[in-house]
């Protein structure tokens, strides 16, 4: 068995003018690739093409500004904690209070970017050869989960990222007080972080990190128990709903379906015979394919990091909600630092890369990167109403607090209130004194039927006598009687 690599700072830090350099290299790959997607994301937000999870994230942070932990948002219709306890919006919300959506899209972009930067730091602490490192973090940069999920809205899954390679980075270097911080700090992200954190631990007990293994996996273990059993029922005031969606073919509680599994252990792998699980797998894995031949010398200690990772997917594999199988989606991120830590211990510390297996290398994450892009624009990309001037000017039409009822691709813009409903909910709120319905029924993200839809609500509220207050390009802008 290999033994665990060691931090030596004597080691890595010695070469002067050279390391200089390779720092400033490092973060001009940092910066730059988040200026490129905060731009992308901005242009997106403009085009009223961003949607649901972006307003709901805008109206969750407002409404725990205003309104304190109990806060309810009403697009989901239960309080903001009870959606999978990301307790870190509680920190993130003065900053979007007083910054903007612009903020949003800055530290989600510069999260994962930081990604880069802990790949070269690990590498530098396992005595890599620079160029291994280096062709990891642009595969990383590549990676299809991480573009897709720094343009798909804006999720707090993206701070685990770094979270996860400090963990990783810290127990290393032995360095358990910053270790214990960082993986508090994850916890904090989301409920389903603690899967990557109670794999982390056995990782660590892999390693024969006995002591933190143990803290860790129990700590995970626990947190996951807490959040799920106990601590989104009591605020939600009823069962965990996402889990019914998600797995309640398992059970109706978490512990439930982990009694079902554990009695039925065939069952963690039906997904085999789903063709859909085997194009995710593809989607995860073969941009991977070309570091796995580079110098490829697999030990127990590399292969333990992928522990995570394997967990996280399992979980994703398990879940009968299509977008967890989806490489586009938030739900795979907490499996890439695993994925990539385990990519850069494979490698031979002293290996040499020539070109040859340079390309090897990067071609294939540049394909999955190439495939990802044309997706993205022949779908997400394209999604957008071609009367933005239109949208705007109804928009600025709202008065600030009054609520709004809109279509998904309105309502990041008019997010910032206590009461906001999708148009699809059919919510009551329409019936509201001073109410606003924005409806666009040229365009719907969900296409013909949608449209249709949105057609037959403005019809409607027109012969009910909702008054429209803007009609231009197509937009109508409808405010119910009274203040």
């Amino acid at each position: 068995m290999e033994a665990t690599a060691t931090y030596h700072p004597e080691e890595t830090y010695s070469v002067g003018p050279l390391l200089k350099l390779e720092r400033l290299s490092t973060w001009v790959w940092v910066l730059g690739y988040t200026a490129v997607l905060t731009t992308l994301s901005v242009v997106r937000y403009e085009w009223f093409a961003a949607g649901w999870d972006l307003g709901y994230y805008e109206q969750a942070m407002w409404a725990l500004y205003h309104q304190g932990p109990g806060a309810l948002a009403t697009l989901s219709g239960y309080p903001v904690l009870a959606d999978s306890a990301s307790f870190i919006l509680l920190i993130l919300a003065p900053f979007f209070v007083w910054f903007g959506v612009g903020f949003l899209f800055v530290l989600q972009s510069l999260a994962l970017g930081l990604g880069y930067w802990w790949i070269r730091r690990i590498g530098n602490a396992l005595g890599l050869d620079p160029v291994r490192a280096r062709l990891v973090g642009i595969v990383y940069l590549l990676y299809p989960v991480i573009i897709a999920a720094n343009l798909f809205d804006f999720h707090p899954d993206v701070l685990a990222v770094p979270l996860l390679f400090a963990a990783m980075s810290y127990s290393l270097q032995n360095r358990w007080g910053a270790y214990a911080l960082t993986i508090f700090a994850c916890l904090l992200v989301k409920d389903m972080a603690a899967l990557a954190v109670l794999g982390l631990g056995l990782t660590l007990l892999c390693q024969r990190k006995w002591g933190a293994g143990a803290i860790t996996f129990l700590a995970g273990s626990a947190w996951l128990v807490a959040t799920t059993s106990w601590f989104i029922p009591w605020l939600a005031h009823h069962p965990m709903s996402q889990w019914v969606a998600y797995y309640g073919q398992w059970g109706k509680t978490p512990l439930s379906g982990l009694r079902y599994l554990a009695r039925h252990p065939e069952a963690l792998f039906g997904w085999i015979r789903q063709v859909r699980a085997w194009e995710y797998l593809v989607w995860i894995f073969g941009p991977l394919v070309g570091l796995l031949f580079l110098g490829m010398r697999p030990t127990w200690v590399s292969v333990a990091w992928l522990i995570p990772a394997a967990v996280i997917l399992e979980a994703n594999l398990l879940s009968r909600f299509p977008a967890q199988t989806s490489p586009f989606d938030q739900y795979s991120l907490f499996a890439v630092p695993s994925l990539m830590l385990a990519m850069l211990q494979m490698g031979r510390p002293r290996m040499r890369a020539g070109n040859r297996w340079k390309w090897g290398a990067v071609v294939p994450a540049a394909g999955f990167f190439i495939v990802l892009a044309y997706h993205l624009h022949a779908t997400t990309w394209r999604a957008h109403p071609s009367n933005v001037a239109s949208l705007e000017a109804a928009v600025l039409r709202v008065p600030n607090g009054a609520p709004v009822v809109a279509q998904n691709f309105v309502l990041p813009h008019v997010a910032r209130r206590a009461v906001l409903y999708d148009l699809n909910q059919g919510s009551p709120v329409y019936q509201r004194p001073g109410t606003y319905i924005l409806v666009d029924p040229r365009f719907s993200t969900t296409g013909v039927q949608g449209q249709r839809y949105a057609n037959a609500v403005a019809k409607n509220l027109a012969k009910q006598g909702y008054q429209a207050i803007f009609h231009d390009g197509g937009v109508i802008l409808f405010r119910s009687r009274g203040r």
